[in-house]
């Protein structure tokens, strides 16, 4: 009697993990090239953190309007990021292809508009170091012009 039991659980449990398995996509971000060629191009190449910082931050506020998850005095309203939610985005295919959004080149186009989701706490990420870097930088150049009156290095 105990081993029915035992059966009759063990096959309702399997039963639940079934109903509750969704399909995952995966998507291939080269995050490190996206980063490097948004350092290189705007600023990072010449310690200009502050460049690079007010990139990320218009970079951002692009993101947020071309995704419709903008601020504002309205009240809020909560988004969930679905397949559904994504697709009906429009935008012009030249501006975000796969390379674009560092992306390899054999995603298709409907995977290429769910990248600019994934940007968002890049960028974020990327504007909060640009700033910390700007403070460093401030901070050292404070220290120098304590220490020795000048600072020849920044």
């Amino acid at each position: 009697m105990a081993s029915s039991n035992m059966d009759i659980d063990g096959g309702v449990e399997a039963k639940a993990e079934d109903d509750l398995q969704t399909p995952v996509r995966t998507f291939e971000l080269a995050l490190i090239s996206l980063v490097q060629r948004a350092q290189g191009e705007h600023g990072v190449k010449h310690a200009d953190f502050t460049r690079y910082r007010h990139h990320c931050s218009n970079r951002l506020q692009g993101l947020y309007k071309s995704l419709k998850l903008q601020h504002g005095r309205t009240k809020f309203v909560k988004r969930k990021i679905e397949p559904a939610n994504v697709t009906d985005v429009r935008s012009p295919a030249s501006a975000h292809s796969p390379a674009h959004c560092g992306l390899a080149q054999d995603v298709t186009h409907h995977q290429s508009r769910e990248c600019r989701f994934l940007h968002v706490p890049v960028f974020s990420a990327e504007r909060a170091w640009a700033y910390a870097m700007e403070l460093k930088k401030e901070v050292m150049l404070v220290v120098c012009v304590r220490a020795w009156g000048t600072c020849k290095g920044a």
